[in-house]
């Protein structure tokens, strides 16, 4: 059962048997394909094989209250809860709602302890198929909802988003590869746009949510992270978010792991943490 495993409550071969159902993928090709996989793959693109892999559970210190993520789909790999977990206990439960046209249109956070969502993200899309804006409602729904708005560029990577309630402004400068080299940040107490925060370097693999549409809208335009295409390895933090300024720039190295099949399992600091970044361990696959 997916619950237990992450939490680990069953013995250690249950775990290690759903990692290895990952690792017995690239087991059926011979030897020369598989080492050309682990070295010189650019992208997901070049291993069709995983695009079936999901991410099932991961450890994490970055997300509120939890220390470890449960991921929970339906028969077709379509996400529906995401579990949080703190020292094996179960603390928040989140849940995902789809349009007739499959596109995820709401996300709920609720609380152990509560039969009503703590917040409620509604997600409405443009005639292109992408997010145009979110109304984000508290648990007081008589309150107007905080609207965030996105626009993207040709390639329909996100460019901008802007939160009417709060005045945060985030805008997007890619490279050649899509992914995030500078990310600007504007509030209401400065006249103008501000160098938050600087990519210098990224590894050649796909994000650990990539192969999830649901997980990518998710995590890019409700959870906040930079909607870059690969893993950032090294990155300068002048502004942790639009609202907070660091005492000082600071050099974060990122160290990055992956299991056989070059699927990224751990992005972890080299220094101390720092407001706005995301770092997990343990990331454990799905590839049924």
């Amino acid at each position: 059962m997916q619950l237990v495993v992450s939490i680990g409550l069953l013995a250690p071969s249950a775990v290690k048997k759903r990692y290895h159902r990952s690792y017995k993928l690239s087991s059926c090709f011979c030897f020369l394909f598989f080492f050309s996989i682990l070295i010189s793959c650019s992208s997901d693109d070049d291993i069709p094989s995983l695009k079936n892999c999901m991410p099932f559970s991961l450890r994490t210190s970055s997300w509120g209250i939890s220390d470890s993520v449960v991921f929970e789909y339906n028969s077709v790999k379509r996400l529906e809860r995401i579990l949080l977990y703190n020292n094996k206990t179960l603390q928040q439960t989140n849940r995902v709602t789809y349009d007739s046209d499959n596109k995820l249109i709401q996300y709920t956070q609720t609380y152990t302890n509560s039969a009503e969502p703590f917040q409620t993200h509604d997600v409405i899309y443009d005639s292109k198929g992408k997010p145009a804006y979110t109304n984000v409602w508290e648990s007081d729904t008589s309150l107007p909802p905080a609207v965030i708005t996105y626009t993207h560029n040709g390639t329909g990577r996100l460019v901008t988003k802007e939160n009417n309630k709060t005045g945060y402004f985030w805008h997007y400068q890619y490279n050649d590869h899509d992914n995030v080299i500078k990310t600007f940040y504007k509030n209401p107490l400065l006249s103008g746009e501000v160098l938050g925060r600087e990519n210098h370097t990224f590894d050649d693999r796909p994000t650990f949510y990539t192969n999830s549409p649901e997980l990518t809208i998710l995590f890019i335009y409700i959870l906040g992270f930079e909607p870059s295409k690969n893993n950032v390895m090294t990155s300068t933090i002048r502004w942790g978010d639009p609202g907070y300024q660091e005492p000082s720039p600071r050099a974060i190295s990122h160290t990055l792991l992956y299991d056989d099949n070059g699927l990224i399992t751990s992005d972890v600091s080299q220094g101390s943490t720092v407001q706005g970044e995301f770092f997990y361990e343990d990331v454990i696959y799905d590839c049924q």
